[in-house]
């Protein structure tokens, strides 16, 4: 063969190569995403071919820690950027040191626990923080321009979210409940300019490149100001009827520095320990403060904050760890009686200002109609329906985008939203099902409480436990498919158990119509994994009827089967006595489950479709999934 024959065909074989390389399984399928776009990608982008596109320009989490020397293309096998690898960055190194040390305080305080489901309390497996089979995904772009606040002269923030991903061999992989948000201050006066490249990805085009030529161009992804983690730490099935499934995040907040990560304050989170004479300044900065506070601008002076918290599943804010100025200030109206409320909007009384307070802190936040205390988990990159979610962020997530973009096209004015910061729980006034209400029967005449209505159809049922002021919207009067029917009092717990319950009478989930499909139904009880109750009846696999679907779900107890060595999680849960076949409430990327449940993928429906379920029926959710998958 000529030299001339030979210089072509390896040529040849180098175009071959170029293009193998450039149409290689990017691990996302277009059934995964394509038909819903971002409502708002000035604000959000949570696309994952976007995302993943990024990555592949220099926005992943090894670009952002600065351990990828290369210009070439992200490698969509994560190789070089395992947890394996980031442990030789300083930041990482410095993150996964606080993070072993909060873990091992846990593990010494907790009895009979560790790792995998042998054990009563289930802990985050500290290897995976150095295993060559993790990585981390990018599932959000953010853009926080309404910060602005935070550092005058600025002009808000910008988020890069990275999720923790497991990859086993010869396995599907799946994600882990632990997610990194890194955060750059936009430091400079110019917000108008900002506001406006954020506002033209409206435009829409190739949304990775107009995000790279646009609001991130002069962004060094290594120069970034903060690190926020949260993380599941611990999680335990509910072992009785006075047991809620119990779950623990642990939230930090880290500060670069010098090229390494140092423990920061947690924004407008208190720390549980303050003395008597920090505890009285910071009441006083309270009542000081009671316009920003109101509007949601406060910033609590770093003095009274606390470097790490703790938030709690489920049950949101009726849980009292998730109330650190409720811990605080137990008796509001004794410690705020001369707080100036005549001219507010929201913190009409002294018990909303400590919760508007509770809920401007972290765990206060994060478990306001969170996904089992996140609120951006990231779509999913394939079509998969096992252990995949229908929508990846959380309804508060979804409901705020609006006021987010309006704060945008304001900043792009040169103007600040005169809107204030909606309220995490109630974020808009649509009163659709499953939004929070004010009930009359919960409220006290001098609770000072707002007007939180439903929507027409529906009506304020009270909360599933008792005592608390806040409510649910829902069907009046006749319970459906997927509605709450436990109520519980509750008590403050002092363990690792969770917050002791007591089951009050069960409502009955039955028609007196013998067509109707809850004729013959039941209520599924709190202690079987369903918090409040969930009403259901037996039915036809893969039929859909009247606003829901009848599917497979786990049996209780399917862990002691299907969560061994050696047994494949999808094989074992097709086994008799590992699954039961039940009615549950449909759900979308646009009408959402109630609070503590998640909308799942469902076989036999459309990708943007699902079935509300309880949040740890998706394993990517849970510390405590199948073995051979972590």
């Amino acid at each position: 063969m000529s030299a001339r024959r030979v210089a072509l065909a390896l040529g040849l074989v180098g175009l071959l190569a170029v293009v193998l390389f450039l149409f290689r399984p990017r691990h996302v399928q277009a059934a995964s995403y394509a038909s819903f776009p971002d409502t708002h990608p000035s604000v959000l982008v949570a696309e994952p071919h976007t995302l993943v596109a990024l990555e592949d320009v220099g926005f992943s989490f090894a670009d952002v820690l600065g351990i990828r020397k290369t210009r070439a293309p992200h490698d969509g096998e994560y190789i070089g950027e395992s947890a394996g690898d980031l442990k030789t960055s300083a930041a990482y190194a410095d993150l996964t040191k606080t993070l072993r040390a909060d873990l091992a305080e846990l593990e010494a305080s907790v009895p009979s626990v560790g790792v995998g489901v042998r054990f009563k309390h289930r802990l985050f497996d500290v290897r995976w923080l150095e295993s060559p089979h993790i990585h981390y995904e990018l599932v959000g772009v953010v853009d926080r321009i309404d910060f602005r606040h935070l550092t005058p002269p600025g002009c808000g923030q910008t988020r890069l979210v990275y999720r923790m991903t497991y990859r086993p061999s010869r396995r599907p992989q799946t994600r882990l409940p632990l997610t990194l948000s890194v955060l750059y201050e936009n430091k400079g006066p110019d917000c108008a300019r900002l506001a406006h490249a954020w506002l033209a990805l409206e435009d829409g085009g190739d949304l990775a490149r107009r995000l790279a030529t646009g609001p991130l161009a002069e962004r060094d992804v290594t120069t970034f100001d903060r690190i926020e983690i949260n993380v599941q730490s611990l999680r335990e099935d509910s072992q009785g009827k006075e047991m809620d499934d119990h779950g623990e995040y642990i939230l930090r907040s880290f500060v670069h520095q010098a090229g390494g990560l140092v423990p920061g304050t947690l924004r407008n989170t208190p720390d549980p320990n303050l003395d008597a004479d920090s505890k009285a300044a910071l009441a006083s900065w309270i009542v000081q403060n009671v316009s920003a506070i109101d509007d949601g601008s406060a910033e609590v002076p770093e003095r009274f904050l606390a470097t790490r918290a703790v938030s709690f599943t489920p049950r949101s804010l009726s849980r009292g760890g998730n109330r650190p100025y409720k811990a605080l200030y137990p008796d509001e109206r004794n410690a705020f009686s001369n707080a100036p409320l005549e001219a507010a909007a929201v913190v009409r009384s002294p018990q909303m200002l400590v919760r508007r307070l509770d809920e401007l802190t972290c765990p206060g936040c994060h478990e306001a109609r969170a996904v089992a205390g996140f609120h951006l988990l990231g779509e999913e990159r394939s079509g998969a329906t096992d252990n995949a979610l229908t929508l990846g962020m959380s309804e508060h997530l979804r409901q705020v985008i609006a006021w987010r973009y309006r704060f945008l096209q304001a900043a792009a004015e040169g103007h600040v939203l005169a809107d204030p910061v909606p309220i995490s729980e109630h974020v808009d006034d649509s009163g659709a099902y499953g939004a929070h209400c004010t009930h009359p029967r919960g409220a006290t005449t001098d609770d000072g409480l707002p007007e939180w209505t439903c929507a027409p159809g529906l009506s304020c049922r009270r909360s599933d436990v008792e005592g608390d002021p806040i409510g649910t919207c829902g069907p009046p009067d006749v319970l459906h498919v997927g509605d709450a029917c436990e109520r519980v009092q509750m008590a403050a717990g002092p363990d690792h158990d969770g917050d002791p319950v007591r089951p009050l009478r069960a409502e009955r989930c039955r028609s007196r119509d013998p067509g109707d499909i809850l004729a013959k139904g039941k209520c599924n009880l709190n202690r079987d994994g369903f918090p409040g109750g969930m009403c259901t009846s037996t039915c036809t696999e893969g039929e859909q009827r009247d606003g829901s679907i009848c599917m497979r779900i786990p049996h209780k107890g399917f862990e002691r089967s299907c969560f061994r060595p050696g047994v494949t999680l999808e094989e074992c849960l097709q086994t008799e006595g590992n699954f039961a076949i039940e009615r549950m409430r449909s759900c979308s990327r646009s009408e959402p489950c109630r609070d503590d449940f998640v909308c799942s993928r469902a076989p036999g429906l459309p990708i943007g479709e699902g079935a509300c379920v309880p949040p740890y029926f998706i394993f990517q959710a849970r510390v405590d999934g199948p073995p051979v998958d972590r």
